[in-house]
């Protein structure tokens, strides 16, 4: 998979660089459907399998994905912040009463581009002919991601089927062997000249990436660590209705050896490649160095407000944003409103049953879709899911379930 861009020795267009990273960010790392939602209300003691992902990007088709030409020539991006996430999970656990103990592979990436550094690309890889005014663009991107491995142990008090149950929590912490961490940072700014359209790059980059080598360092640890605590709070404060709060991927992150690297670009450039874009003359300067990394993890939180007009029909309004670990509220928070109609559906027999599938229109910032409904408190069977934020090849947004659970 692509990890990003190469060495910055090489001569590369601005946009180059930036779409490289961006893309490379989307496609090194191959986790829930809505991180932090929290466990199910599910029977004292099952087994539980299950798989997850969560795809999403708001500047570009996730179709496009994989070819950073397509996506140079798909952008699209909504206006202020842009993300691209992939969050994907598989998961075996034993649950005994209110204790859950599982093993779980995850793996998530988490981009995001101010619109004046999508705007930059746009400009440069379609070739725009210069403006007849100044032009100046903030660059502005920011990307983790890991993946690994472990154990993860959770608790649960209280159950939001019991009408008697004002609400609930739970708390679960994941102990993970690492295989895959890398971050990276794009800031500073690009001013074209209207005159002869001559561009000034002034920029700054930081990269931390378990896969990069120097000829001059010893090579990294092969695994890094990480410690992660996710938790909620359901309150049910009417009949119908119950507000959910939750945060996940509170931690740390931890890999010895880790090669981190800094460079600054500052140049006035008018070189052109074969294609005609815009090539960074040679003037870097930079550094490379391993060190026994510790960092926060890229937590995030979610609060959701529900209303159950019965069992098989729900509206719910979610919204989600970032913690103090990667990129802060700077970055706003992506609105969801759900409102859902779950199906039974027992039609393969009570040995096979399908539980419960639901269809969700919801709304991702500013486009709409489909999502899975409410689970089933059922002793056993499967669990099935999809969401997407339109029904074309053209979707941005794209997360579905498979779960089946067996009671002892």
């Amino acid at each position: 998979m692509t990890a990003g861009p190469g060495h910055p020795g090489h001569r590369r267009s601005v946009v180059g660089r930036v779409v490289s990273w961006v893309a490379g960010g989307l496609l090194v790392l191959v986790m829930p459907v809505q991180a932090g939602e929290g466990p199910s209300d599910a029977p004292a003691d099952a087994w539980v399998l299950g798989i997850r992902l969560d795809h999403h990007d708001d500047a570009a088709p996730l179709r496009a994905h994989g070819d950073d030409d397509e996506v140079r020539r798909r952008l699209d991006p909504r206006p202020g912040r842009n993300r691209a996430w992939i969050d994907d999970e598989v998961r075996a656990e034993r649950r005994w009463g209110a204790w859950t103990l599982g093993a779980l592979a995850r793996s998530r990436v988490d981009i995001r581009v101010d619109a004046s550094t999508l705007d930059l690309i746009g400009h440069v890889e379609r070739d725009t002919a210069a403006s007849p005014q100044h032009r100046a663009w903030n660059v502005d991107a920011r990307a983790v991601g890991f993946a690994g491995r472990g154990l993860a142990l959770g608790w649960q008090a209280g159950s939001l089927d019991a009408e008697a149950d004002a609400g609930s929590g739970w708390l679960e912490v994941q102990g993970l062997q690492l295989t895959r961490w890398i971050e990276q940072r794009w800031s500073g700014e690009v001013v074209q000249d209207p005159a002869d359209g001559r561009y000034a790059v002034h920029l700054q980059s930081w990269r931390r990436d378990d896969r990069q080598v120097a000829p001059f360092l010893a090579p990294p640890d092969p695994h890094g660590q990480a410690l992660l605590l996710a938790g909620g709070l359901r309150w049910r404060f009417a009949p119908d209705w119950q507000l959910t709060a939750s945060v996940h991927d509170l931690g740390w992150l931890r890999w010895r050896g880790i090669v981190e690297e800094q460079t600054v670009v500052s140049t006035d450039t008018e070189q052109r490649d074969a294609d005609g874009r815009v090539m960074l003359a040679p003037l870097m300067q930079g550094q490379v160095r391993a060190r026994r990394a510790w960092a926060a993890a890229p937590a995030g939180s979610q609060l959701r407000l529900e209303w159950r007009a019965s069992a098989r029909h729900h509206l719910s309004w979610t919204t989600r944003g970032g913690a103090s670990g990667f990129g802060g509220p700077q970055f706003g928070w992506l609105t969801r409103l759900s409102p859902a109609h779950a199906v039974e559906w027992t039609a393969l027999g009570p040995r096979w049953p399908v539980r419960r599938w639901g269809l969700t229109w919801q709304v991702f910032t500013q486009a709409m879709g489909s999502a899975s409904g409410p689970g089933s408190t059922a002793c056993s069977g499967w669990t099935i899911g999809l969401a997407t934020d339109r029904l074309s090849a053209d979707r941005r947004s794209l997360s579905g379930q498979l779960g089946w659970r067996a009671c002892s």
